[in-house]
């Protein structure tokens, strides 16, 4: 078998080693491996990552919304323990990708992935819209009285920090959702995952922050039990603070995308990165906006 080329990109910031790092393969479509799902577990376990992703170019097919002529390619991602079904920062380092070194003079992509179409557009001043499903099923239901002491038992447990800081929380397809508020310093808060799955701990920027959200994300089942910039946490985010009449009171008055649906976001991980997020409300979608850039290519002989 050929060498298999990879680049190793850092999503979600122009600044080499912050934001989330993500290994890339594009596979020749007539290449066998790439179709064999415990190699491309290995070579997830081999990069240790928190995703690592994966494309084949596929032949162009009729899209309602979609120019017949723009690139696609299948895109999946990979954990080092399993295949996940959306992943922002990889799909955002794949459209890095592609753009850089398959289709240079392309504006729009297509990956047809395991969570259905998504799409990838090269903006002027270098940064890639991605544009997402929202999470805005449970979003807004309530949860029961017994519950809800539980949870608030748990974010205590989660950190001393955190007492007499909850603002509020939320229940999406991908996990929790935990309003803190914004006195609180998240970036410096040693935390505890005590929930047994995906948690998204949020507050309101300070006012003179360039962002309008901050957030760090914690799954304890992964490998890797921090998220460093997790787009996807974002298709949940948006509906929160931008739906909702109490959250939103809670933001700066002045929001710093598109007004009345967009938010500036950074994610305070120890490797930090920073989004701009849309929420198209009526087609229940999310655009993502960030940078991306390349810090390693190689070549794996296998």
């Amino acid at each position: 078998m050929a060498p298999l080329s990879y680049r190793t990109v850092d999503a979600f910031t122009l600044t080499p080693f912050k934001g989330n790092p993500c290994a890339v393969i594009v596979f020749d479509p007539s290449d066998s491996r790439k179709d064999d799902d415990s190699f491309l577990l290995h070579l997830a376990q081999e990069f240790n990552y928190s995703e690592s992703a994966f494309l084949v170019p596929l032949p162009p097919s009729p899209h309602p919304s979609i120019p017949d002529d723009t690139p696609t390619f299948s895109l999946r991602w990979f954990t080092p323990t399993c295949e996940f079904p959306l992943c922002g920062h990889g799909t955002l380092a794949s459209a890095h990708t592609v753009f850089a070194s398959h289709c240079p003079s392309a504006e729009l992509l297509r990956f047809e992935t395991m969570s259905g179409t998504l799409t990838a557009r090269r903006l002027e001043g270098g940064k890639i819209e991605l544009e997402f499903p929202d999470d805005t099923l449970e979003v807004t239901k309530t949860v029961s009285e017994e519950k809800e002491q539980r949870l608030r038992e748990a974010i205590k447990s989660a950190s001393p920090e955190f007492e007499g800081k909850l603002l509020g929380w939320a229940k999406g397809k991908l996990g929790w959702i935990i309003e803190l508020s914004a006195e609180l310093e998240l970036e410096k808060v040693k935390i505890d995952t005590p929930f047994g799955g995906y948690v998204v701990f949020t507050q309101p920027a300070p006012l003179k922050a360039k962002e309008d959200i901050r957030s760090r994300v914690l799954d304890p089942v992964e490998e890797i039990p921090e998220d460093p910039v997790t787009g996807s946490a974002h298709c949940m985010l948006a509906p929160y603070w931008l739906g909702r009449s109490g959250p939103r009171s809670r933001l700066p008055q002045q929001l710093g995308v598109d007004e009345r649906d967009g938010l500036r976001a950074r994610q305070v991980s120890s490797r930090g990165g920073d989004l701009d997020v849309v929420w198209i409300r009526k087609a229940g979608r999310v655009k993502l906006r960030g940078d991306a850039v390349t810090v390693m290519t190689g070549r794996l002989l296998l």
